[in-house]
């Protein structure tokens, strides 16, 4: 089962999606009042929140009892992914302003990288898992943009204009980007890195600021999106 992740900075919940629809399933109550991110690995939803209390939170499942967080390393945090096993974060104001940084697990005590996202606009990121490699990608509010990166590191490879202005949460649905935006509030499924839009709905709530995209591959083999994921995941070992 696949399910959209979404996070609302202004009623301050998470949703579970019912796919990616405008279904809500499951919410729960922020951790902070200013919730910029959302992610989940299958058993842990991750938070992250800025200009407010500034910390990053793991919950306990999809629950309102947290497991763990941590102040941020930057203020003015602006989304979250998951790399694997590490967690990445991006964030908007200090003196690392427009970075994005790489955490090995879910802790501040071993900070492995940080890279420049090019501006210091940066509105929220994912992280793209394919089969012909991982990057990252960011959404900016300078020119309203969605930049595709080499892997984890500062080089763009490609770029495109937003939906609309002021863009914020990114979700990855291999090979689609999926996309929200503060102003029009709607999620967009994008057709592969690319401007057109094959899907829309409106997402609950009235500022949409953090997506995440999620396949549980302990869903059964006869789900043929379960069946493409693992074949796209599962690389050979030589």
């Amino acid at each position: 089962m696949t399910n959209l992740y979404s996070v609302d900075n202004q009623v301050e919940k998470l949703h579970r999606h019912d796919g990616l629809s405008t279904t809500i399933t499951s919410s729960i109550a922020s951790n902070d009042n200013n919730p910029r991110g959302v992610a989940w690995d299958g058993s842990a939803a991750y938070e992250s929140s800025g200009a407010a209390a500034e910390k990053q939170t793991q919950f306990s499942g999809f629950t309102v009892s947290v497991s763990h967080s941590f102040a941020n390393p930057n203020t003015n945090c602006k989304g979250c992914s998951l790399e694997g096993a590490n967690y990445l974060m991006g964030s908007t104001g200090g003196a690392n302003s427009g970075h994005i940084v790489r955490c090995v697990g879910f802790s501040d005590s071993d900070l492995t990288d940080s890279i420049a996202s090019g501006n210091n606009k940066l509105r929220g990121l994912t992280w793209a898992d394919e089969v012909v490699g991982d990057n990252l990608i960011h959404s900016t509010s300078t020119a309203d943009k969605i930049e595709f990166h080499s892997g984890f590191s500062e080089t763009i490879t490609s770029s495109i204009t937003a939906p609309s202005t002021a863009p914020t949460g990114l979700a990855w649905n291999d090979p689609n980007l999926i996309s929200t935006d503060e102003n029009s509030n709607l999620v967009n499924l994008h057709a592969g890195f690319s401007t057109s839009i094959t899907s829309t709905f409106a997402n609950t709530g009235s500022n949409s600021a953090g997506l995440h995209w999620h396949l549980d591959v302990a869903a059964a083999p006869a789900d043929i999106g379960w069946l493409v994921s693992v074949m796209h995941r599962t690389r050979p070992v030589y």
